[in-house]
């Protein structure tokens, strides 16, 4: 998997408000595409199919199943999944209580 490198664009005295607008639209569309990469909408249901390879998300899972009793847990569960690929790889997260 290679990474894109971004580069500023460059500017100079002579550029116009065009030139200018451009750049400013540029670095918007590139944060819009890391906004839409790390913020997938849907806790519950979600596409295990589609995605880019980079893309993250935290999941809500309810009534989740202990791996080691068998027994369903009714309490929720996050998950973040990272998009690999092979598809989405998941860890478990743990809920910090103060």
């Amino acid at each position: 998997m290679s990474l894109s490198e971004k580069r500023p664009p460059i500017l100079n005295n002579s550029s116009n408000m065009g030139d200018v607008q451009k750049a400013i639209s540029r670095v918007y569309d590139d944060i819009n595409q890391i906004i839409n990469a790390v913020n997938q909408s849907g806790l519950e249901s979600r596409d295990t199919s589609s995605g880019k390879i980079g893309d993250i998300r935290v999941i809500k899972k309810s009534n989740v199943v202990d791996a080691s009793t068998g027994q369903v847990i009714n309490e929720a569960a996050y998950k973040l999944e990272a998009f690999t690929e092979d598809g989405w790889a998941e860890t478990t997260l743990t809920i910090i209580q103060e």
